[in-house]
């Protein structure tokens, strides 16, 4: 499996609007870029969702309190409860990623 980050998504986006002839600039793609990251993270904090049709949800759940272990010695911690952000597919990008 391959990571790819931020950066590397801006500069396909950037090959594509260039390639486009839309005349965009590179900086005005990593702008908006970042201003998307933003407004999702910020939409989550708010505790709402977020809705990208055909593509999936980000959302954020409740974690309970639970009892984990330290992997080093073994002895049993408390893991307190939290808040956890999740991406969730949508089934066309699903069955995109399975043809």
């Amino acid at each position: 499996m391959i990571q790819i980050a931020r950066n590397e998504i801006i500069e396909g986006i950037t090959v594509k609007v260039i390639d486009g002839q839309y005349g965009i600039l590179k900086k005005d793609v990593n702008t908006i870029i970042n201003m998307l990251f933003e407004e999702i993270e910020s939409q989550l904090i708010a505790g709402n969702n977020v809705i990208f049709k055909n593509f999936g949800i980000f959302k954020i759940i409740d974690t309970k309190d639970r009892i984990g272990r330290n992997p080093k010695t073994g002895e049993p911690i408390q893991i307190p409860a939290r808040k956890k952000p999740i991406f969730k597919a949508s089934k066309t990008l699903i069955k995109a990623c399975n043809n």
